[in-house]
């Protein structure tokens, strides 16, 4: 599910119309990533409990490649292909689609030992949603939205192109 909504966000932050929405969809990009991290390490613990280490690792290492290669990938779409930055961003909504499709493939049966598991994880996002109506959080995602885009410096800059 969480690559899923990581190319979801990928999609929705080409298609933004200005910068509060911009930053919104940034925040959407990080939340399924800092979400699938914890499960992704317990699902890789129970796949593969001999060489549990090794596999984490390598979980690590698939993340820390992309914070390199991310970039480098971006600059050559938009300095030799001469993309723009909503193309370059439509584009990366495409692997972790096919990651999504991939995983939900391969994994689909973990977990499925164990009904009381899905009960306690119910009852954690219930937790974590109840977070979201946090006055201070409410707040926080209430604020890029409260300036008029007309009236902000950048107006008309490169959101436009």
């Amino acid at each position: 599910g969480c690559m899923a909504l990581i190319a979801v966000a990928w999609a929705v932050t080409g298609a933004v119309p200005s910068l509060p929405f911009l930053l919104g969809a940034m925040v959407l990009i990080s939340l399924p990533g800092t979400i699938w991290h914890l499960p992704a390490m317990a699902a890789l613990s129970r796949r593969y409990p001999e060489r549990r280490g090794m596999a984490i690792s390598v979980h690590g290492l698939g993340g820390n490649l992309g914070n390199v290669v991310g970039p480098l990938v971006a600059g050559a779409l938009l300095g030799f292909l001469l993309l723009t930055w909503r193309q370059v961003a439509f584009l990366y909504a495409l692997p972790p689609l096919i990651l999504a499709l991939l995983f939900w493939v391969s994994l689909r049966s973990l977990g499925r030992d164990s009904a009381e598991e899905g009960k306690r994880l119910g009852g954690r996002l219930r937790e974590a949603l109840g977070l979201l109506k946090s006055g201070a959080v409410s707040a926080w995602c209430r604020w890029p939205c409260s300036e008029p885009w007309d009236s902000m410096p950048s107006a008309g800059g490169p959101l436009y192109t």
